[in-house]
């Protein structure tokens, strides 16, 4: 039987859930950050490593898929590794899977359903605790409008 995992309900704290567990991923040898992948095994960029995205390091951390495991974001919207998303959809009736692909918008400062001004975010390569404290700020600003 499949291991259930149930993600916060607001997208404000699935980031703050995000950003938790890429502070693990960044103390882990095991992986590297690479926010061009979501969850892949031995790139060019992080040879016999697992290198990850924010998307990547929730379904690495708290979904606990394996290390060694090539994850895609169509392959997680329809089976994360034995993984069973049990949170609720969303009042819009989007899936878990579709929420965690969000955070790959939101590290960029865009909110997918554009309903929010988002401030600028650093990218992750260019200044790590720069990354943590914008992303921060995205939460906050979808904090205040309900999300």
């Amino acid at each position: 039987m499949a291991e259930e995992v149930m993600l916060p309900k607001k997208d404000s704290d699935l980031i703050e859930l995000a950003l938790a567990d890429i502070r693990k991923v960044e103390a882990d040898e095991r992986y590297k950050v690479d926010m061009g992948v979501w969850h892949e095994y031995d790139t060019p960029l992080a040879p016999k490593k697992c290198a990850v995205c924010l998307a990547g390091a929730v379904m690495a951390k708290t979904l606990k898929v394996d290390p060694t495991e090539t994850v895609q974001f169509v392959q997680h919207a329809l089976d994360l590794s034995g993984v069973r998303l049990t949170a609720p959809m969303g009042a819009s009736g989007v899936s878990e899977a579709v929420r965690i692909g969000r955070l790959d918008s939101y590290r960029n400062g865009e909110d997918p359903l554009r309903q929010v001004s988002l401030p600028d975010v650093c990218p992750h390569d260019v200044d790590r605790e720069q990354f943590h404290k914008d992303m921060a700020k995205v939460a906050q600003a979808l904090r205040e409008a309900g999300r």
